[in-house]
């Protein structure tokens, strides 16, 4: 399985995943709310295709949500309903500073990410893997940009 970026986000060296389209908000403890246009793709050596657009997450805890939606090889895409994954980030790995006197740059550490009941269950069908919910399905960093204001 290979993972890709799904316009308008962007693919960074490596096999990261930029989000140029961010929008929220966020204090200076680092509680908010993003929400990203976008996102990312799973592929499968059959062609099969699971896009995970438009995530939405809250900030420095919570959850993400993303819109599900497999494409088989030779059948109309399916969308499903949002899907969470968990993310608890240990203390410590977030950081931030600014950058100038309007912008700032926020840091989050390796973080676990973990696939709540309906996202593993799409994964499961579309890809005939066996993932369990709350097991880590992947590893993040973050670098967040942003603007006072």
């Amino acid at each position: 399985m290979s993972v890709e970026a799904a316009a308008p986000a962007d693919v960074l060296p490596g096999g990261g995943v930029r989000f140029d389209k961010v929008s929220g908000s966020m204090s200076s403890t680092f509680q908010g709310k993003l929400d990203m246009e976008g996102g990312i793709s799973l592929v499968g050596k059959d062609g099969t295709r699971l896009d995970v657009l438009k995530p939405s997450g809250e900030t420095p805890l919570g959850a993400l949500s993303a819109t599900p939606q497999t494409t088989r090889p030779g059948q109309a895409p399916q969308t499903g309903a949002r899907a969470e994954v968990a993310y608890p980030l240990v203390p410590g790995s977030v950081s931030g500073r600014p950058t100038s006197l309007t912008t700032f740059e926020v840091t989050v550490g390796s973080t676990n990410f973990a696939l709540k009941e309906a996202g593993a269950a799409r994964i499961n069908d579309a890809f005939g893997t066996t993932l369990t919910k709350d097991a880590t399905f992947m590893k993040c960093t973050a670098v967040l940009q942003g603007r006072l204001g």
